[in-house]
């Protein structure tokens, strides 16, 4: 049995969000409630109130409420709820992360999960799922599951796709992965495009390289590797750059234990 944090503004998205807990729990798994709203009262009880993520965020939840700001209160609980999740994980009290939102709900409950380790089980039920996610998931194995309905309240479309939301998640809390057998293969994490701008090049073999080309960000121990699957022809350019033209484009990557690069001609 494990259990699985339920994150989300339970004033606005209570019902939605309670609903998904009791379809959890009869999964034979345990919840704990994470609130992170800041206007009306919470619909849904939590374990973790919005006042802990204020204070985690080093800010006075009161003042805020007052001022009805919701830009401000977005930035708190996106701040605060990625230190309070992150503690959860480290103790062992949370095995996996669910949280439903609209705008300001996938911006906090996303904000919660790039926090926490790759392969810790995370899922996103938003409305914005359906367009470019990259600013939400960042380099983070994230789930953005699309609502296809808004976050407003129960209805059969929404009740369909909440079960599977809640089925999935209990999915990959019962499927814990296999400890890797060759840790030492090089790890590429997907990473938002970077902007069209600053490109690097230096001579080959560079001490170190770290590529982000066509949405994936590439990082090497050392230079070009000796066991290259593609191995770039004689004279070819390593590039190493935090940006890159778009007419850059990859023609080679090279693999290996050790490193992973790209080279352009």
């Amino acid at each position: 049995m494990a259990t699985i944090a339920i994150l989300g503004t339970m004033d606005t998205k209570g019902e939605e969000h309670a609903f998904v807990a009791d379809l959890i729990r009869r999964r034979g798994h345990e919840t704990l409630v994470i609130d992170v709203g800041t206007l009306g009262e919470p619909l849904l009880k939590p374990d973790v109130t919005r006042h802990e993520i204020a204070r985690s965020a080093g800010a006075d939840l009161a003042a805020v409420a007052k001022r009805r700001d919701r830009g401000e209160a977005i930035d708190i609980m996106s701040r605060g709820a990625p230190i309070v999740l992150s503690r959860l994980v480290a103790e062992g009290k949370i095995h996996g992360v669910i949280s439903l939102g609209g705008g300001g709900g996938t911006a906090i409950g996303a904000a919660a999960m790039r926090a926490l380790p790759i392969g810790f089980p995370k899922l996103m039920v938003s409305t914005l799922a359906s367009g470019n996610t990259a600013q939400y998931v960042g380099v983070k194995d994230i789930v953005m599951f699309p609502s296809i309905v808004d976050v407003a309240g129960l209805n059969r479309i929404s009740r369909q796709i909440l079960t599977r939301a809640a089925g999935a998640i209990c999915g990959m809390v019962e499927s814990p992965p296999e400890p890797a057998a060759d840790k030492s293969l090089p790890a590429v994490a997907a990473a938002p495009p970077p902007p069209a701008g600053r490109a690097v090049a230096v001579a080959a073999p560079p001490p170190a390289c770290a590529v982000a080309v066509g949405g994936c960000a590439l990082k090497a121990a050392s230079g070009p590797p000796e066991d290259a699957i593609d191995r770039p022809a004689p004279g070819a350019t390593w590039l190493c750059a935090l940006s890159r033209p778009p007419e850059l484009r990859p023609t080679r990557i090279s693999l290996s234990r050790a490193a992973t690069c790209l080279a352009v001609p």
